[in-house]
């Protein structure tokens, strides 16, 4: 069984832009991406870190547009299968989301839209592809 623990995270990257000119109801529509890159110790070769990428897109063509990329370090155990990194994968992403939620939900309040609150779209284990980034919509 895999096991990470967040060590920290961190915003990379928040991009806004709010042309919603008047009250009413917004169609929104949330995507994401997801990638790991697994980091070994130089001098044992085990697997002791873990760099998350999680990128979140909310938009509503074409007035209303966020994105946010936060990053996360995880200290991870000493040996790992690939099987283990696939569980990994998702332990990763089931703990980025929430800060990426509570950012998301934040920022896009302060600027007029109260309330909103993403979708949290799971990661399959069968969809993870090492060597390139999982994107869902």
């Amino acid at each position: 069984m895999a096991n990470a623990d967040l060590a920290s995270y961190r915003i990379r990257k928040i991009d806004l832009e709010n042309n919603i000119e008047k009250n009413g109801q917004v169609k929104i529509n949330n995507t994401f991406s997801f990638s790991v890159k697994f980091m070994a110790n130089p001098s044992t070769g085990e697997q002791v870190n873990a760099i998350a990428t999680l990128t979140e897109i909310v938009k509503s063509d074409p007035d209303f547009s966020f994105t946010v990329t936060i990053d996360g370090v995880f200290k991870l155990a000493d040996t790992f299968t690939e099987e283990d990194k696939r569980e990994v994968h998702e332990i990763c992403y089931d703990m980025l989301f929430p800060y990426a939620a509570m950012i998301v939900s934040n920022i896009v309040g302060s600027c007029g839209m109260p309330g909103l609150l993403l979708k949290k779209i799971p990661i399959k284990k069968d969809s993870i592809r090492f060597g390139a980034p999982d994107t869902v919509s």
